[in-house]
This record gives structure tokens, C-alpha cells and sequence, in this order.
């Protein structure tokens, strides 16, 4: 009788893969067997929530001067995890080539923040971007009209063959849609496999700094690099406070001795409610990474926690086994540093969308968003981003907004102004005119 492991390996030869997709793609087969051996879950009794004391502070990390600046820019690069084409959104092509404000999109945004940098302390910080087969085509197309004055490097994530989820076997699916980008958590891998680091070593660099495309509060900052680059840890994950918003962010925890990333997926349902309790893990992950270049390369098998994500394609229910680049801390010499929320302005629906696009946020001379309210509003759409774009073609002011609620169709005329609390619900149709303010 065939074992479980000969036959995926017969069902893998029926895709084009290469030596390193069919051993990755095994290696996520096998780390599934275990997680079905283990129920699924984590074991509780071996989480240990991380003291206020774990964390380093950027509050008490010191404020390198212009000359120490110019010296950091060169020992650090920027990449952008670039593969996601904001599906939950209705975005029709790359997530970072929406537009966000003033006619940049997310990766405008980027450019001109580094581009900023780099005239101001006369540094070639480059960017990196890691795509996905769904971005790739687009990104570089988009590179090539805006021709930024940043040196870019790029290259392109894992693409593996779905899992049936009735037979445990890659899925036999229509031939677009077979294969999925397995998680970002193998940016590590394809980054090695890119040439790419061994390019930034022979420049100087020796940390890499990694975030979300769509986190316009994720700038390259010189305080962390300073800490980063001065201390003797391997790899830094930047933190923030949990509000109502983010009980079920990712936290950092201690698990057999050595810092693990704990995502909601791998909670048992019987714990939730103390994964979310905000006394117990205060802090969240924001996916905002800092890793040295040097510890990277010495590692050649990273073990990143599984994420088993259930989808349903032309029917067929199937299972996507993906991993986190958060995950990696437990490799590493490590330390999660707590950061204000600023650096942590992620977009995932149209409301959020609306929110950055609104006068809560004004854009610096650094090409930053910057908060100019003392609390931003909730704001929350069931729009496509398409939809959302037509409502919305004229942004309202938030300044004085509580809750906006938008499940319902929204005409918005100029010099609305929206405060305290403004609920459209599903099915009604609500044209605000020239000049209204409306909420209560």
C-alpha cells in the first residue's frame, strides 16, 4: 500500500514545478500531518503571555543624529511584501497600485518616502519587492511608467498547487486556478534563492526591514535601525497596542522556552476569548520586520508555524497551507519592540481606504501619512473598492466623525462634513449635497 507521502509525490508530478517547489510543497504536507496529529491546535498550557519587560520600547530608543542617519542608510534596505491582489476589496490587479491619495498609489508612496530619504541624507537605500504571479506583470509595469528615482529589485514568491480538502492530495482544479501564493512567511526563502541578498551584502547592507505594500505607516525609521543595527539580536518585530480593532492580531509568546508569533487561526476555540483579552497580550504584530541579512544566510531550513487556510475554488472545497514571514522570530536571537500606532496604517476594506483618503491625514514633506486628529473615527464599508470609489468620488470631512457606517449606497457631494455618528444601512440610498453635514 502507497504511503501518504508517495502519494503526493506521484500527484505532484502531474504540475511544472521545480526541484525547490516540490520539496516545499512536501515539507507543508508533512507539517499538515502533524497539525491534524495534534488536533489542529496549539497546546495551551505551553503559551506563556511576554511581561511588559520581554519588549523593548522605541519610546526609549535614542534619536540617532543626521550624521549617524546617513551611516545607518547604508547598512539597511527596504522590501515590500508585494504579492496580494486585495481580493476581500474587489481590487482588479495589484493591491499596491490602488490609489490611496493625490493620485499615488501604495507604491508611489514607498518610492517617494525612500526617494525622500535618500536626497535628504544622500543614501541609495533600495527597495525590494517580492510578488506574486498575481502582481508581478503589473508591478513592473507600473515601474517602468513611473521610472522612480530608487533603486528596485524584484522577484517573485512560491506559487504551489492547492490541497483537496476532501482527499488530502493536491487539488485537480481548472488550470488558473491551481496554484496559490503559499503565505508570505517564504519571502526568506525565495529572497535567498533570488540573488538578491548577496547583492545588498556586497553594497554594505545588513538589515533588511520588511512590511505590508498596503502599511503606509511602515517607514524605514532611523531609531529602529540604530537599535538594530547596534545590538546583538538577529531579528526585531515591530508591536503596537491592541485596541477593540485587533483582538485578533497576532501576538508574540513565549512557547518551549523561545519567542513563537501566535496566530488567531492556531488558538483552540475553548481559549479565544484569552488569545483576545487585551490584559493578558497587550501588544499585537504589526508584520513589520527587521531581520540581519548575515543570520538570514546562515540558516538554511527556517521552521515557520502552519497556517491551514480552508477556500472553496470552482466548488471544490479546498485547503491553502501557508506560513507567516512574522513566524520566523522563533529562529532567530530575537525581540519584539512596541511602536505607536502610527506605524501601522494597513487597508484592508473601503472604509479604511476612506479613512486615509479623508482630512484625518494630511501628507508631509516626507511623503508620510500624519494622523492630525487626536482619535481617529471607526469607519467601516461593505463596498467593493470600485463601488466605494464611484460613492465616494468627493471625500467627506472625518475630522469630527465618531462611527461611519456604510452598508448602503452613498452619493457624496463636495464640502460634505460628517460628525459624531452616520449609519447608512443595506438597501437604503443617501445623496449628500454640496456643503451638507450630516451624523448626530
Amino acid at each position: 500500500m502507497q504511503s501518504y507521502e508517495q502519494k503526493v509525490s506521484d500527484a505532484l508530478k502531474r504540475f511544472t514545478l521545480d526541484e525547490i517547489q516540490v520539496e516545499n510543497c512536501k515539507s507543508l504536507y508533512k507539517q499538515y500531518e502533524e497539525y491534524l496529529r495534534l488536533n489542529q491546535k496549539i497546546a495551551w498550557e505551553r503559551v506563556i503571555a511576554l511581561k511588559d519587560e520581554a519588549f523593548m520600547n522605541y519610546e526609549n530608543l535614542p534619536e540617532p543624529s543626521p550624521a549617524q542617519t546617513k551611516d545607518l542608510l547604508k547598512k539597511v534596505a527596504c522590501l515590500k511584501l508585494n504579492g496580494g491582489l486585495g481580493t476581500s476589496m474587489g481590487c482588479l490587479g495589484p493591491k499596491s497600485l490602488l490609489n490611496v491619495r493625490d493620485n499615488k498609489s501604495f507604491l508611489d508612496f514607498s518610492l517617494k518616502q525612500l526617494e525622500y530619504l535618500n536626497t535628504t541624507y544622500g543614501s541609495n537605500v533600495p527597495l525590494v519587492l517580492m510578488n506574486s504571479f498575481n502582481t508581478d506583470k503589473d508591478t513592473l509595469a507600473h515601474l517602468e511608467k513611473v521610472k522612480p528615482a530608487v533603486t528596485v529589485y524584484n522577484f517573485n514568491q512560491f506559487e504551489l498547487p492547492r490541497m483537496d480538502a476532501e482527499s488530502k492530495l493536491p487539488a485537480e482544479v481548472s488550470s488558473q486556478n491551481q496554484f496559490y501564493p503559499p503565505g508570505h512567511g517564504y519571502v526568506y526563502e525565495c529572497l535567498k534563492r533570488s540573488g538578491i541578498v548577496e547583492k545588498l551584502l556586497a553594497q554594505g547592507v545588513e538589515w533588511l526591514f520588511i512590511s505590508n505594500a498596503d502599511n503606509l505607516g511602515a517607514v524605514l525609521d532611523p531609531r529602529i535601525a540604530q537599535f538594530c543595527v547596534s545590538s546583538d539580536k538577529e531579528f526585531v518585530s515591530e508591536q503596537t497596542l491592541k485596541t477593540e480593532m485587533d483582538v485578533k492580531g497576532g501576538v508574540l509568546m513565549q512557547y518551549d522556552g523561545s519567542i513563537h508569533l501566535l496566530e488567531s487561526a492556531q488558538v483552540p476555540a475553548e481559549h479565544m476569548n484569552d488569545f483576545c483579552d487585551t490584559n493578558t497580550f497587550k501588544y499585537f504584530n504589526v508584520n513589520n520586520l527587521w531581520v540581519n541579512l548575515k543570520a538570514l544566510m546562515k540558516h538554511q531550513n527556517l521552521v515557520l508555524d502552519l497556517i491551514v487556510n480552508p477556500k472553496t475554488v470552482e466548488g471544490k472545497k479546498v485547503i491553502q497551507l501557508e506560513v507567516a514571514a512574522g513566524a520566523a522570530i522563533a529562529n532567530f536571537n530575537s525581540v519584539g519592540v512596541v511602536v505607536p500606532r502610527k506605524r501601522f496604517q494597513p487597508v484592508k476594506k473601503s472604509g479604511d481606504l476612506l479613512l486615509l483618503m479623508s482630512d484625518c491625514f494630511e501628507v508631509t514633506k516626507e511623503f508620510l501619512l500624519q494622523q492630525v486628529v487626536e482619535k481617529l473615527p471607526v469607519v467601516t464599508s461593505t463596498a467593493l473598492v470600485n463601488e466605494f470609489l464611484n460613492m465616494f468620488q468627493n471625500i467627506p470631512s472625518l475630522k469630527e466623525a465618531h462611527k461611519v457606517e456604510i452598508d448602503g449606497q452613498v452619493k457624496c457631494g463636495k464640502n460634505v462634513k460628517i460628525v459624531g455618528n452616520f449609519t447608512v444601512q443595506k438597501g437604503e440610498s443617501v445623496e449628500l449635497k454640496d456643503g451638507q453635514v450630516v451624523g448626530k
